[in-house]
């Protein structure tokens, strides 16, 4: 068993006409990570996917990590070598 050991800051973005919170988190053993959120009704998921895109091409956010940190943490113990997708 692992225990994941986080740091998380927020803030909030206005971004195209639209209300996006902001996560940057540091994560030990593993790497520092954003988190784009947007809360929307299931009518208009498509859009919002699309806002989030626009605004990670904004910031420069090129790469899209899937697994959970536990996941990435287990990993990198299992192997010793795969650092989070923005280094550790």
């Amino acid at each position: 068993m692992a225990e994941v050991r986080k740091r998380r800051r927020k803030a909030h973005a206005d971004w195209e006409g639209r209300r996006v919170e902001i996560s940057l988190d540091d994560v030990d053993e593993v790497g520092t990570f954003v988190e784009l959120e947007l809360v929307t009704d299931p009518t208009d998921v498509e859009a919002a996917k699309a806002v989030l895109a626009s605004l990670a091409k904004h910031l420069a956010l090129s790469q899209s990590e899937r697994r959970s940190y536990l996941e990435l943490l287990l990993a990198r113990r299992g192997s010793g070598t795969e650092p989070g997708r923005f280094g550790s």
